[in-house]
């Protein structure tokens, strides 16, 4: 749990208070919070350094697709007024939120010159070399020497100009050029008696520069020390690969046996910046109050244990190396959640933790007096997800704004939540990554809606200033806020009925719902298309959690698209009709990816009653088609120069003229784990007809049947096909084949194939070749 907050005395010690407090189980909007306009100003117009400090839900950032705080705000907080960023090293390898942290001691180029003696785990337990438990607020590595090192590389912290193939300036800031110019690069190495004191450190690819840091060594116990390097960057988006700091080993120095290596992390920052956030984290992670205070907690593990917790020295020396100024404490849910506290116990403990913070800053401003006085930032709890919770959170949101006053502003983020999403003390699962995490999405609301606070207080009327576009927040209409989208912007929308007619022309565009399918509908009430992406080949366009429902047109009524890729996940589609091809979804030359969706009752007057793609690849994954027909070929699916790759799927009681479930016109389809029940064709191909190879394994065919041949499937195909470990059940041919009828020349290879009744009029009640 992140803390701060200055608790009157008597603030809670009404117990009627309390009781009517803890009633209270939904709230109107708040107003602009209380005392704000002082922090506001510093992190708008002063140089703010601006220290995030919590647990995993505030301050830590993704893993794996986690989004959290950080993310958040490096995506939507003014990040052209930005000075800097801390980079904590326990990231190791990887790229996360667009910054990649590697050291050297975790490959095989590093080794035997140095033992990983703790790696991604937080000091505390007894070691050798023991770091101590005084470090403990951001995971660290250490490593300890065996031998000469020669020139390696220890560790390197990369803001990249590209992430995942897309330019990571132009999509994460309004200011590209933040990275050109005269720039610092600081590493903060943890020091004892045996530390490696010389190194080399180098920014972007520069000259390396010597260090001795045998100056800063402590004689006794542990310091935080500096390497610092000045360095010029011209890059520009389209050339350089990013902004790097890099730290080596110096080769003219033989080290000693059991020197130690550890490094907390490192600093990049723009020196000649007069305003902006220098950002950084401070986490405990899935812990408590109690641990951001000296007493801490001891937490076993299989080979013995760590304190939760870290030390004053710790905290002070922190504090004054990047001259942190600023706090933004955010209470996660484990206090109140987890431990059972009551709102009166959760707010006390924010006392005490920023008692002690002021006492740290206050320290660390007589040792540095540059430092600016300590102000902080309280924001509410958000992510508790149990609803028997919602009265006590409500409660706790009312508490912690008697703190406001003085250098405490507070912002209800809570209620901020419940009038954009009019949910209670939970965003929405749907913006969750597990019981508490926020996703990306999740993150960017709770950062925009905390930045529009801070703009408020000092404009009057928040604008729009990150990738996050809200229906209705910030826009009336979802068609305004695809309008307005760019690449990779996030159009959230809130629960109820919307308005189809959506053009979204950019690549990269996430159309969500909030709340998902079941809550947001969009519907164009018979009156045209609901969703047309424009875009060109590139990123795709993704939607998500969203009913579509009653759209009308000659392609696909639900959503169009031609070239760009397109990707549906929990997405719902109802009594669509398409004149012509695509009953609910029409592709042309693009790769259409479906996951936990359903399609039910849509049309089409041609091919397609559910989907139809003509040219691109079509891939479902744990979806459902239901009631779908058209005219010519595939009630649910008709491919035409493509591909389908169909896994878990259930097409139930669609209707075509060939292939009542699926058509193949020319093209092939795979499809495993799926089941096709009470699929009819008109002419052939009960449940499949396909005019190219198919693979069909470990599937379900029941009471399909057709008006002519192959009564579930038909192949008219000069290729080889595959149907493996699949049950045909009551399968009718008013033709040739009950189960399945061939021509065309082709081959098929039939294993493990179960049939039981199958009947045809004609001929072959099983099999017609």
């Amino acid at each position: 749990m992140f803390v701060l907050a200055v608790l009157a005395a008597d603030a809670l010690s009404s117990s009627d208070a309390a009781a009517q407090s803890l009633r209270r189980s939904s709230f109107s909007p708040a107003p602009t919070s209380r005392n704000l306009e002082a922090i506001a100003s510093r992190i708008k117009s002063e140089r703010c350094h601006l220290l995030l400090v919590g647990d995993s839900i505030a301050t830590h950032v993704a893993i794996d697709g986690r989004g959290t705080w950080v993310t958040g705000i490096w995506r939507t907080w003014r990040p052209d007024r930005w000075r800097g960023r801390f980079v904590p090293t326990v990231f190791h390898g990887a790229s996360v939120n667009g910054t990649r942290v590697e050291d050297g001691g975790r490959g095989p180029a590093f080794d035997p010159a140095c033992e990983l003696v703790l790696g991604n785990v937080r000091p505390g337990r007894t070691i050798d070399p023991d770091l101590g438990s005084g470090w403990w607020g951001v995971p660290i590595n250490a490593f300890e020497t065996t031998g000469d090192l020669g020139d390696r590389r220890l560790f390197r912290v990369e803001m990249p100009a590209q992430v995942d193939g897309r330019d990571f300036w132009a999509r994460y800031r309004t200011d590209p050029a933040w990275a050109a110019g005269p720039l610092r690069g600081t590493f903060l190495p943890i020091l004892d008696p045996h530390s490696l004191t010389r190194y080399a450190v180098s920014g972007d690819g520069a000259s390396p520069n010597p260090v001795d840091l045998e100056n800063q060594r402590p004689s006794s116990g542990y310091a935080l020390g500096g390497i610092s390097v000045d360095f010029e960057t011209t890059r520009s988006d389209a050339e350089s690969s990013g902004v790097s700091l890099e730290l080596r080993t110096d080769p003219a120095h033989l080290e000693i046996d059991g020197a130690s290596i550890a490094m907390l992390g490192a600093v990049i920052e723009r020196r000649d910046r007069e305003t902006g956030l220098l950002l950084g984290s401070h986490a405990v992670g899935g812990d408590t109050t109690k641990s951001h205070l000296s007493e801490g907690e001891w937490l076993p593990v299989d080979d013995g244990g760590f304190y939760r917790r870290y030390d004053d020295q710790y905290l002070v020396e922190f504090i004054e190396r990047v001259e942190w100024n600023t706090f933004v404490i955010t209470l996660g849910t484990n206090d109140l959640k987890s431990y059972f506290r009551t709102p009166q116990e959760t707010v006390g403990r924010l006392e005490a933790v920023i008692d002690r913070y002021r006492v740290a800053a206050a320290e660390a401003r007589r040792r540095r007096p540059g430092i600016l006085e300590p102000r902080f930032l309280v924001i509410s709890p958000a992510t508790a997800e149990d609803p028997e919770l919602e009265t006590a959170f409500a409660a706790l949101d009312d508490a912690m704004g008697a703190l406001a006053g003085g250098d405490v502003a507070v912002i209800h983020l809570h209620r901020l939540l419940v009038g954009e999403l009019g949910i209670g003390s939970s965003h929405q699962p749907e913006l969750l990554v597990d019981p508490a995490h926020p996703d990306e999405v999740g993150a960017m609301l709770k950062a925009e809606l905390v930045w529009n606070e801070i703009e408020g207080v000092l404009e009057g009327t928040p604008a729009p200033n990150g990738p996050l576009h809200r229906v209705p927040g910030e826009y009336a209409t979802i068609a305004a806020a695809a309008a307005s989208a760019g690449p990779d912007d996030v159009v959230l929308v809130a629960p109820g009925l919307h308005e189809g007619g959506v053009l979204i022309g950019a690549n990269d565009v996430v159309l969500r719902g909030s709340a998902g399918a079941a809550s947001t509908i969009l519907s164009a009430a018979d009156q045209g298309g609901i969703v047309e992406i424009l875009a060109a080949d590139g990123d795709p366009v993704r939607l998500r959690g969203l009913t579509l429902e009653g759209g009308r047109s000659d392609y696909g009524a639900g959503v169009r698209t031609e070239d760009c890729p397109l990707v549906l996940d929990d997405v719902r589609f109802l009594d669509c009709e398409a004149s012509v091809d695509g009953g609910a979804i029409f592709g042309g030359a693009a790769t259409i990816t479906l996951r936990d969706a359903s399609i039910e009752d849509c049309r089409s007057g041609r091919e397609g009653g559910g989907i139809a793609v003509d040219g691109g690849a079509l891939i479902v994954r744990d979806a459902g088609f239901r009631g779908c027909e058209s005219i010519g070929g595939g009630g649910a699916i008709a491919i035409t120069d493509g591909s389908a790759e169909l896994d878990d799927v259930t097409f139930d009681r669609n209707l075509g003229g060939e292939g009542g479930a699926v058509a193949i016109r020319t093209g092939s389809m795979s499809s495993r784990n799926s089941v096709f029940i009470d699929n009819i064709a008109s002419t052939d191909g009960g449940a499949v007809h396909s005019r190219g190879p198919v693979s069909i394994q470990e599937c379900l065919f029941e009471g399909n049947a057709s008006g002519r041949d192959g009564g579930s499937i038909l192949l008219d195909t000069a290729t080889h096909s595959l149907v493996e470990q699949v049950s045909f059940i009551d399968s009718a041919s008013g033709g040739r084949g009950g189960v399945m009828s061939a021509r065309g020349g082709g081959s098929s290879d039939w294993r493990g194939t179960t049939v039981r009744t199958a009947v045809a009029e004609v001929a072959a009640g099983g099999w017609h070749l």
